[in-house]
């Protein structure tokens, strides 16, 4: 789908890295790892931090050990900030895109969300891409966050599937907008945003409230 061009200077590292056109999984496949133009392996794990698992790496470096068997990465204060500095460029490309070519984001996001979600707990910056860009299932139709939240007051929430599919209804004729959760890291990401934005208010949906409103 995209190549992106990676640097780690202080690893003697330089290389490119695919985003794949197709989902993957974590520790679904592994990266090519060069050490001083000698091929060191071509299914190493661990170069890129978790939550990228939708990029393979081809990368040639001078600095990083090999373990003693020579058929991947030695676990080292280096590898961690290989890994780190790695993340922050992918992290840096998908930041560019919301800014410089949104449909490309958008075809990115419908195949590698839960790569996005799952930086999205840790980072307020990915947060905030999601809540502008990912849509979220909702009694009002499939939008982003930000839009589901014009002129509410209070985000609510309901933590499974089956709970939503039984709700959403009732809850749109009650005149309360519900947001379905239930799928992964999406009620992680809608705590989270009520804790960094200040006009975002919260709160799973207490199906009481919808009996009283219907009285």
């Amino acid at each position: 789908m995209e190549v992106i061009d990676l640097a780690v200077p202080e690893a003697g590292m330089r290389g490119v890295g695919f985003v794949l056109a197709s989902p993957a999984q974590v520790g679904q496949g592994g990266h090519r790892v060069y050490l001083k133009r000698m091929l060191l392996s071509e299914d190493a794990s661990k170069l890129v931090p978790e939550w990228a698992f939708f990029v393979r790496c081809v990368v040639d470096t001078s600095m990083l050990r090999p373990t003693a068997s020579r058929e991947a990465l030695y676990e080292d204060d280096l590898l961690s900030a290989v890994r780190a500095g790695l993340g922050e460029q992918i992290r840096t490309w998908l930041l560019d895109l919301s800014v410089n070519d949104p449909d490309r984001l958008a075809a990115f996001l419908r195949v590698h969300h839960l790569g996005v979600k799952a930086l999205a707990v840790r980072d307020d910056e990915m947060l905030k891409l999601v809540d502008a860009w990912l849509p979220f299932e909702t009694s009002r139709g499939t939008m982003p966050l930000r839009v589901f939240r014009r002129g509410l007051s209070m985000i609510r929430y309901v933590e499974t599937v089956d709970e939503f599919r039984s709700l959403a209804a009732i809850a749109s004729a009650a005149g309360t907008p519900v947001v379905n959760a239930g799928y992964a890291y999406d009620t992680e990401i809608l705590e989270r945003l009520s804790r960094v934005d200040s006009e975002a208010r919260v709160r799973r949906l207490d199906p009481g409230e919808l009996a009283a409103r219907l009285d």
